[in-house]
């Protein structure tokens, strides 16, 4: 991953989660160890690095460093809708 976060002019780099569970039989840690690499690349080289995340990953994500997060537009209209119904 690091000499793809080098390539010079990067604007964003994001590691496809989905693609990853293919590559890794479904191995959810290897998958997730990937993820983390290709983050510490991006911190290394200072390219900002996104992620897809569910509603309930996001707050986590970001705090991992992740300076992107792409998400369902549907997800987040509905986790909106049910925050507004709790006033």
């Amino acid at each position: 991953s690091e000499e793809i976060v080098a390539t010079p002019g990067l604007s964003v780099v994001i590691p496809g989660p989905g693609d990853l569970r293919r590559a890794y039989n479904g191995d959810s840690e290897s998958v997730e160890a990937a993820i983390q690499r290709v983050l510490a690349a991006c911190k290394d080289f200072q390219v900002p690095c996104g992620i897809t995340a569910g509603i309930d990953d996001v707050v986590e994500r970001l705090e991992q460093g992740f300076k992107m997060i792409i998400a369902s537009d549907l997800a987040t209209i509905e986790t909106g809708r049910e925050f507004l119904r709790s006033f």
